[in-house]
């Protein structure tokens, strides 16, 4: 019926068709990636490329988008250089309830010595394992930080969610070369302010220092890092329907490619 109004379709693994090869595969037999399409899709890069975009094309930028799944992307040039999800959302940072970033061999000593099924191996590592298998606890996030400081389990469950996110920064790092600015987003990002606080104070060796608290919750896009910094650090607030949005509107007027 509307043949000539133009339809714009937005994939959230289509920013990262241009990763590098070196990042793109795994190193198993190379037929198993042809065959089976086995490689890094990545994900959040509606956010990612967004989060880029703030900034000058030819700045080294780091990504970081918090929801039920936590990514981290190096862009450099508008390009992504580094991805921390794979070909599965098993791979990168734990979530509320998977195990992020794991030993292959654990899955084998699960079924050889505990004699856990494929099957129930499955099952525990999708949905019963991150923040959920760490702490006994089915909370949503910002429940669980309000348990933050009175409970050990979701003391040490924290601790490792935020080593995950800072070991895929440090990866992004290393394949950019060097850092202009980091960017946090998603769409309750406000929830994960004590995280990013620390990950900022972690990355003070390299020149950026975050802002006194309360930060600023009434701009869409705040800088979140001292006037000293080197490295300028930023929390986007934008929706992923917000993005589409201006995405859309800079296409059809011929601004974007």
């Amino acid at each position: 019926l509307f043949k000539d109004v133009p339809m714009v379709a937005f994939f959230e693994t289509s920013f990262f068709c241009g990763l590098p090869d070196e990042e793109k595969y795994y190193a198993i037999p190379f037929e198993y990636c042809g065959q089976g399409k086995i490689r890094k899709w990545g994900f959040h890069g509606i956010f990612h490329e967004a989060g880029a975009g703030i900034f000058s094309s030819g700045d080294k930028t780091i990504s970081v988008v918090f929801g039920k799944q936590t990514t981290v992307c190096g862009v450099h040039k508008r390009v992504p250089l580094s991805i921390s999800l794979g070909y599965t959302p098993l791979e990168g940072i734990m979530s509320r309830t998977a195990c992020g970033d794991l030993d292959p061999g654990i899955v084998f000593y699960l079924m050889n010595t505990i004699g856990l099924s494929i099957y129930e191996i499955d099952e525990m590592l999708k949905n019963k394992s991150g923040f959920l298998g760490l702490t006994g606890y089915d909370i949503e996030m910002k429940d669980m930080f309000k348990l933050r400081g009175r409970d050990d389990k979701v003391n040490m469950a924290l601790d490792v969610y935020r080593s995950h996110i800072t070991k895929h920064i440090g990866e992004a790092l290393s394949v950019l070369g060097g850092l202009d600015n980091i960017v946090f987003s998603g769409e309750n990002v406000d929830i994960f302010v004590p995280i990013i606080h620390g990950i900022i104070k972690d990355m003070a060796f390299l020149g950026i220092h975050p802002a006194g608290l309360p930060w600023d919750k009434d701009r869409e896009i705040s800088r979140i890092s001292s006037d000293q910094s080197r490295v300028k650090a930023y929390i986007n607030r934008m929706s992923v329907s917000r993005i589409i949005f201006y995405e859309t509107g800079l296409l059809m007027s011929g601004g974007k490619n």
